[in-house]
């Protein structure tokens, strides 16, 4: 029994050193996204990263004890004299391959291997180590043997390192930060994306799709007519960021970046103490396309769940708690959710700044298991391909083409959304539950809205990013503040995407760069959800100018040689609407209080008119002299296949 313990002591000492060495390595060449802050995280990361050293160590001692047992390999002396080296190249081993392996992340991660001084620093420590774990190795077998400790002692020592000692050390800093905890500010942005606001039960629409989004816009304002600057993602989302219209932000085509000139809330409000996190589901919105200016950590559905995954330990726990991160999730959702939850929990005392991008209900709507019969069971009689129901690039090329879908299959595909609106409900509900849980709620301003809507035939298009009409364009607005005791419970004049850059400037007291303030196209909220009237005369634009790709199969000549453009304008007042279609070469206006859907253009222009297309081209013609220098993002295989699986590419 004295020899087990001796070389399950040695197993532990090695494995415990391999483990620090695997440690050093994942943060200097790791694929790291944030440096670690917290200290309870870190612990939490060290105690990961050390355990399968540990246990490949102490597994390698218990081995060869077993091993020796045997009369043919106890005769042997060199098998004898060999015992402290062979338990103690057991985790150097592991530790070898982990480092192969890194090496090849960091180029899969970040595009290329990681730099020859890294590397070498590596290797320049692998050799000491080495010869240093035999070293201790041997020193621990012959001061085990000398001291002749039994092996009880032994392993209670290794249970009270691996179990007890981080255990207790993190619950006192816990308990710690329980009862130290101070008031932090939170801006908590949820962007659902492609989200109707006629969709959702708030809004009056006869399913139940949004139960808990209905409870918490009980506590706050619900803004009735919001509309979005654009009619799909990119654009939307640039708005969001710098409160630009597209033709200020220049952010209009399928491979545009943001451009780095351009002053995002992130960077501003990080400038001001904050701590800024994203989180995006939508392939347009990630670091790729220069969507993470400002933020501290931005995370994708390629990310690790975790700050830091440049371990062994800490990549077998993200595989094992948080398998779903790679985006296959039935629920991604739900895993967002949790994934952001985890994060929150070990963030310092700064305020916080939380975007995150939810990508149900974009098409394909494909709800899990447990919501997908949430309104019914399929219709028997549709059969729907992936062909029939996505858009043909014929009627992009001509716009008089419609497409061609039965009245069944078209609420089969309203059935399908719903139950993925309920589904990404579910979620939003879960965190800020969690949220009131941890008390983040307890000073902050809650943000529901989504980037633009979708289409179902109304006007003869599937999906969105084709049309500016109002099924595209209108968009839920749900603002939470919790400074605010009795909150105006709805606002019915029209309000913009673009209003909430300068309301969160305004809540978190933090005033934009005198640079870009006047240039700004929306107006702060907060005044309207405290009481104050906004003008129900207010005039709104909203545009569309992308770009259109063809192709299954990456074709780098095709890049920059789309097969039509989609380009359109539109301005709503309080009576009128106004699109100008350049695709059609027409323009289309509608009496908004007679024909709210936008049905039966006007054959007569109406008085407001020549109005409507002045402001139209004055507000265009003043963004488009100050805009920002356009840029492209990284156009490759990659992008092309994850553009063609979001329906950007046909």
């Amino acid at each position: 029994m004295r020899d087990l313990g001796r070389r399950i002591s040695i197993g532990f000492t090695a494995g415990v050193l391999a483990g620090l060495v695997d440690l050093y390595v994942g943060f200097v060449i790791g694929p790291n996204f944030v440096v670690v802050k917290h200290y309870q995280l870190l612990i939490f990361i060290i105690f990961l990263s050390l355990t399968p050293y540990v246990v490949a160590g102490l597994s390698a001692g218990f081995a060869y004890h077993l091993i020796k047992l045997i009369p043919f390999f106890r005769k042997r002396a060199l098998f004898r004299q060999a015992s402290a080296t062979v338990i103690a190249l057991t985790p150097v081993l592991l530790v070898s391959l982990k480092l192969l392996w890194l090496t090849k992340a960091h180029r899969l991660v970040f595009g290329s291997w990681p730099s020859l001084i890294n590397v070498l620093l590596a290797l320049l420590l692998f050799g000491p180590v080495v010869f240093g774990l035999y070293k201790i190795s041997a020193i621990v077998d012959n001061a085990v043997k000398r001291l002749g400790v039994p092996l009880r002692s032994v392993l209670n020592t290794v249970l009270a390192v691996l179990l007890v000692i981080p255990a207790v050390i993190t619950s006192y800093f816990t308990v710690r930060d329980l009862f130290a905890r101070k008031e932090q500010p939170l801006v908590c942005f949820l962007l659902i994306d492609t989200l109707r606001a006629d969709h959702c039960s708030c809004y009056g629409y006869e399913r139940k799709t949004t139960p808990q989004i209905d409870s918490i816009a009980d506590g706050g304002t619900m803004f009735d007519n919001c509309q979005s600057q654009a009619p799909w993602t990119k654009p939307s989302v640039a708005t969001i960021f710098t409160g630009l219209p597209a033709a200020g932000h220049n952010v209009e085509r399928v491979f545009d970046s943001l451009p780095k000139e351009a002053i995002t809330v992130a960077e501003v409000l990080r400038s001001n103490g904050y701590t800024t996190l994203a989180y995006s589901a939508n392939y347009h919105i990630t670091p790729q396309f220069d969507f993470d200016q400002g933020f501290d950590y931005f995370a994708t559905t390629e990310t690790p769940p975790t700050f830091f995954n440049g371990t062994l330990g800490v990549q077998v726990y993200n595989r094992a708690f948080f398998r779903h991160y790679t985006g296959k999730s039935p629920e991604p959702a739900l895993y967002t959710v949790r994934r952001v939850s985890f994060i929150l929990r070990y963030l310092n005392d700064d305020p916080i700044f939380l975007y995150m991008h939810f990508m149900e209900p974009h098409e394909p709507y494909t709800p899990s298991r447990r919501f997908k019969d949430a309104f019914g069971p399929p219709i028997d009689s549709v059969k729907l391909s992936p062909d029939r129901v996505h858009m043909e690039v014929e009627f992009i090329a001509d716009p008089e083409v419609t497409l061609d879908l039965t009245e069944s299959e078209v609420q089969e595909l309203i059935r399908r959304y719903d139950c993925e609106i309920l589904q990404c409900d579910y979620a939003v509900g879960e965190l800020i539950n969690g949220l009131k849980r941890e008390g983040l709620l307890d000073d902050s301003l809650v943000v529901i809205t989504a980037d633009h809507g979708e289409e179902f035939m109304e006007h003869g298009f599937l999906y969105h990013a084709r049309a500016l009409y109002r099924e595209s364009i209108h968009v839920p607005l749900i603002i939470v503040n919790s400074r605010e005791n009795n909150p105006t419970p709805r606002v019915s004049e029209p309000v913009a995407l673009a209003d909430l850059t300068p309301t969160i400037y305004d809540w978190a007291g933090v005033s934009p760069p005198p640079e870009v303030a006047p240039d700004f196209y929306g107006i702060s909220l907060v005044p309207a959800m405290e009481g104050d009237r906004l003008s129900p005369d207010r005039l709104l634009i909203s545009e569309i100018n992308r770009d259109v790709y063809s192709g299954n199969v990456w074709n780098p000549s095709e890049v920059g040689a789309p097969v039509g453009y989609l380009t359109a304008e539109s301005i709503m007042g309080p009576d009128y609407k106004l699109i100008r279609d350049h695709n059609r070469d027409r323009d289309f206006a509608f009496d908004l209080k007679h024909d709210l859907h936008e049905q039966r253009p006007l054959l007569e222009k109406p008085d407001e008119y020549s109005e409507l297309e002045k402001a139209l081209d004055e507000t265009i013609e003043y963004y488009e002299e100050k805009s920002l220098e356009s840029e492209t993002g990284v156009i490759d295989e990659e992008s092309w296949r994850k553009m063609r699986d979001m329906g950007y590419v046909r």
